[in-house]
């Protein structure tokens, strides 16, 4: 058994993750792609550097916020917070070719980073915007789920407002 499938087994058995649509879509996205070195760590359960002094969340973590986001089909998604693009490319798979998925990073290369990595995975229903996502993202507003995945103080009033 893989160390992917002992993860989703885990997941399952003790009903840390119960939607099987957010079970289907880390199956289906390659961890290991959203990293830029210890590869043969993807599916470790902690959290992981992808430089710039920034790290991809452990997958129990990514998954529980995508679980607690209650996607459906078509959802319009913002996710501040971009990292190397890993929480986009699950949502993306639950949402859907109909749903949208914008996506904020303010560090450039990790932008960069995250474009090549969704791009490389023919992703098509997830934009990556180089800005500081605690202003929001109001030209695509009205969005059906917001998701913070950068460090964040308080929440930033653009978000809620």
């Amino acid at each position: 058994m893989t160390q992917k499938q002992r993860l989703t087994e885990h997941w399952t058995s003790l009903g840390i993750i119960k939607d099987k649509k957010v079970i289907e879509a880390f199956k289906k996205i390659p961890r290991e792609e959203f990293l830029k070195d210890r590869k043969e760590e993807a599916y470790s359960d902690y959290a992981l550097s992808i430089g710039e002094g920034q790290t991809i969340s452990q997958p129990t973590t990514v998954m529980i916020m995508t679980e607690a986001l209650e996607l459906k089909e078509g959802h319009k998604v913002l996710e501040i917070g971009t990292g190397s693009g890993y929480q986009a490319a699950i949502i993306s798979k639950i949402i859907g070719n109909k749903g949208k998925l914008i996506s904020t990073e303010i560090i450039p290369e990790l932008a960069e980073f995250a474009k090549n990595n969704i791009k490389k995975l023919k992703i098509k229903n997830v934009e990556i915007i180089r800005r500081d996502g605690s202003k929001g993202y109001a030209k695509q507003a009205p969005y059906d789920r917001i998701i913070v995945t950068a460090a964040s103080p308080e929440i930033p009033n653009p978000l809620i407002t």
